[in-house]
């Protein structure tokens, strides 16, 4: 008989991978009480299937809604390529040089002890994502604050309707300051993002204010959660296994090894959630039209069928077709950003500080079960001689 299986509560979010792992032998396709009865796929095969060939589509819905944006999957693939440009590879390593030095001021102030999301991730990550929308710098903390409400909301899972709310006022405070930039962007343009769209605009393209403000509002939570949770999840992992660390001290151009294997490890977004075109069947379960279909990232990246050793992070691993940022046209076009932002964080931390541990501490996973984030992680540090 299946035992019950709780993913929402607070030990399942501290450490879900023994959930993951029995669901994956004892029962793959999953229904579950999230979303009401959603599926949940844990293997990686099916998880992959889900992204590339299964009948599914994405699910947009309450937060798509939120942000002014159509729910229609054709509009959502016209939104990716408005974008796509401004996250190329080629783009991201243009600011290359502006990360580094946010990350070496950030750094700057002298410290026994960091708290890797507030001294580091996340005012980098806002910062960064903040910069190429074209928000003032003087409004950084204003949207972290809001970013981070809003994250909330997305990935929470079963949103109540005082969170609902919550997002709302916050979308319509973002919606006022972006109106105002709008404005004068029209009147003198810059090198960002809401000057690149209102030329779009005046060249003939498809898009609305309104919609040039939700695609606005959509990457703050996407551009500043993401890549806060991976930095912090990167360097918790490396601190946990300090043999992984020292590799990385002493061939620092492993790096992009490196990070494959922290993301596999520790994957910034655990699930994403798809709806059914039509009825097809899986591992002998009937998925019915219109269902929702969680595909779980982060079990699949520790599927033992497929990685050897899941749960040891191996920064040498050889296998590194990982589904930490999805797949294919599903793949998340922010993940050269988050990686070069993680690189830099990480090289910048073990250039500065001679030592990093982590010292004894409650670690508080509760945020959300779509993404895999702490609310802090202290680090004690020392600084080179």
């Amino acid at each position: 008989m299946l035992k019950s299986i709780d993913l929402l509560s607070a030990e399942t979010l501290a450490n879900p991978y023994p959930a993951y792992r029995y669901l994956q032998e004892s029962d793959p396709v999953h229904r579950s009480a999230l979303f009401g009865g959603a599926w949940v796929l844990t293997r990686y095969a099916d998880v992959l299937s889900g992204l590339k060939n299964l009948p599914l589509r994405e699910v947009y819905s309450e937060s798509s809604r939120l942000m002014s944006l159509s729910t229609d999957v054709p509009d959502h693939l016209r939104f990716r390529k408005i974008v796509q440009n401004t996250f190329s590879m080629n783009a991201v390593q243009k600011l290359s040089g502006v990360i580094e030095s946010k990350v070496k001021e950030l750094l700057s102030i002298e410290k026994r002890q960091l708290d890797i999301v507030e001294d580091l991730a996340s005012p980098l990550s806002t910062f960064v994502i903040g910069k190429i929308i074209g928000l003032d710098p003087s409004s950084i903390d204003f949207v972290r604050e809001r970013a981070d409400a809003l994250a909330r909301f997305v990935g929470s899972g079963l949103p109540s309707r005082q969170d609902y709310e919550k997002a709302s006022r916050n979308c319509q405070e973002c919606e006022d300051m972006l109106v105002d930039i709008m404005k004068a962007r029209r009147l003198e343009p810059r090198a960002d993002l809401i000057s690149a769209m209102l030329k779009m605009q005046s060249d003939g393209v498809e898009l609305s204010d309104e919609e040039l403000i939700g695609i606005c509002i959509f990457l703050l939570p996407a551009g500043q959660e993401t890549t806060t949770n991976l930095i912090t999840n990167s360097v918790w992992s490396l601190l946990r296994f300090p043999d992984q660390l020292e590799i990385l001290r002493r061939e620092p151009d492993r790096m992009n090894d490196a990070l494959d294997e922290l993301m596999r490890f520790e994957s910034p977004i655990q699930w994403i959630a798809r709806v059914a075109e039509e009825s097809f069947e899986l591992q002998g379960k009937v998925i019915k039209k219109k269902d929702r279909v969680l595909l779980y990232l982060g079990a699949a990246n520790r599927d033992p069928e497929v990685f050897p050793e899941p749960d040891k992070l191996d920064i040498q691993r050889t296998h590194k077709k990982h589904l930490a940022f999805a797949f294919g046209s599903f793949y998340c076009l922010g993940a050269p950003l988050a990686r070069q932002e993680a690189a830099l964080c990480i090289n910048a931390l073990l250039n500065r500080y001679s030592t990093l541990r982590l010292p004894e501490q409650v670690l508080d996973w509760t945020q959300g079960s779509a993404f895999r984030n702490l609310r802090c992680l202290k680090v004690e540090v020392d600084a080179h001689a």
